[in-house]
């Protein structure tokens, strides 16, 4: 796994504290594999990380106050819709008559997360 760490740091002046985002970035290479002339590659996603943050500030000053994504849902919105429409049409002439009928159904789904 490759991993790349980016921090900066804000100057508040309104603010005592120090802010700083830190934005970790990593990727997961595909163990590329040649054996003659065939390629094989496979890829390993994990199904949950963990990333921790150490200090050594030994008087508790530094404190993490929120992360994103939080990879908790907050709130779950699904909206569902049924549609459906019906027509019918008469012809009647004195050389022939028809009858027709036509019609059409529509169903939504959808599903947010927060």
């Amino acid at each position: 796994m490759k991993l790349s760490v980016s921090v900066s740091f804000i100057n508040d002046t309104n603010n005592s504290n120090a802010t700083a985002l830190i934005k970790v970035k990593g990727f997961i290479p595909s163990s590329l594999v040649q054996n003659g002339s065939y390629y094989r590659a496979s890829m390993f996603w994990p199904s949950k990380y963990k990333i921790s943050v150490k200090t050594s500030d030994i008087n508790y000053n530094v404190k993490i106050i929120n992360t994103i994504p939080s990879n908790s849902i907050d709130s779950i919105r699904v909206k569902e819709s049924l549609g459906y429409s019906i027509g019918r049409n008469v012809s009647v002439s004195k050389e022939s008559s028809c009858l027709g009928l036509n019609s059409g159904i529509n169903v939504e789904k959808s599903i947010e997360y927060d």
